[in-house]
């Protein structure tokens, strides 16, 4: 696996950053903060390894 839990991604098409919270078989939950008016919100999906890019 190319991600290891808690490494910061993007997808290579852009987007916000988001932490790795789960990897199972190529397949990675990121999670990231969204700005909702004035506070933030919690936001995540599962994306395939191909589509990410580790950040720093």
């Amino acid at each position: 696996m190319q991600f290891a839990i808690g490494d910061r991604v993007e997808l290579k098409s852009g987007g916000p950053e988001m932490t790795v919270q789960t990897a199972d078989s190529g397949k990675y939950y990121c999670v990231w903060f969204n700005r909702d008016g004035g506070s933030y919100k919690l936001e995540g999906t599962s994306f395939i390894e191909q589509t990410l890019k580790k950040v720093g």
